[in-house]
């Protein structure tokens, strides 16, 4: 048998909520995800130094359950929005879209956005007295919580898997026998909350 090789992937805590905003709208990506914290959102500044932010961005959006959009002038000319975020958000039908009118402009010119019903109604936010801006997004953060309700409980908090062995993977018999390094990774990988994928080659 051959040396085998392991990876350790370690996985971020998964957000529920992926944010997209233009970059010309920062102060709102910030406004709401301060709303949306409790219930875990990501936006691109959680990508750190050194990491692919394509690849980021791809992860976050198929990890979502909820996708928020602040729609603004500048959300509306986005290249990257329409031909990236917003394909892969629509594709997925078991992602609930949440559009948030951020700023006045003409939604209604993005055939598939005008359809949509808006979250919070079509006043932009931006024209809304600051104490009604948080009641807005204080509704948006709730139903949020319940449409993950709706979906039923996530994980309360990390959990250890039981422990892995020959016995643990159906349709093995006593005959199963060696590989007990190769086991060993296993099971300190279960055991490790901040590992997400482990692969073996």
């Amino acid at each position: 048998m051959g040396e085998s090789r392991a990876a350790v992937i370690p996985l971020r805590a998964m957000a529920r909520v992926f944010v997209s905003y233009s970059r010309k709208d920062p102060e709102w990506r910030d406004r709401v995800s301060t709303h949306l914290e409790g219930v875990g959102v990501w936006a691109d500044t959680r990508i750190e130094a050194g990491e692919d932010w394509n690849d980021e961005i791809h992860t976050a959006m198929a990890g979502a359950e909820v996708a928020v959009l602040l729609v603004s002038p500048g959300f509306l000319a986005s290249k990257f929005i329409h031909a990236v975020e917003v394909p892969a958000l629509l594709a997925r039908k078991d992602l609930r879209v949440l559009p948030v009118l951020a700023k006045g402009c003409d939604y209604a010119a993005c055939a598939w956005l005008g359809r949509m019903q808006f979250q919070g109604g079509t006043k932009p936010l931006a024209t809304l007295p600051d104490g009604q801006v948080d009641v807005v997004l204080g509704e948006l953060a709730k139903a949020v919580r319940l449409l993950g309700h709706a979906k039923g409980p996530g994980p309360a908090g990390p959990k250890v898997a039981p422990r892995v062995g020959p016995f643990h993977v159906p349709g093995l018999t006593d005959a199963f026998v060696g590989r007990e390094d190769e086991l060993a990774l296993l099971d300190g990988a279960w055991n490790d909350a901040a590992t997400g994928v482990i692969a073996l080659v």
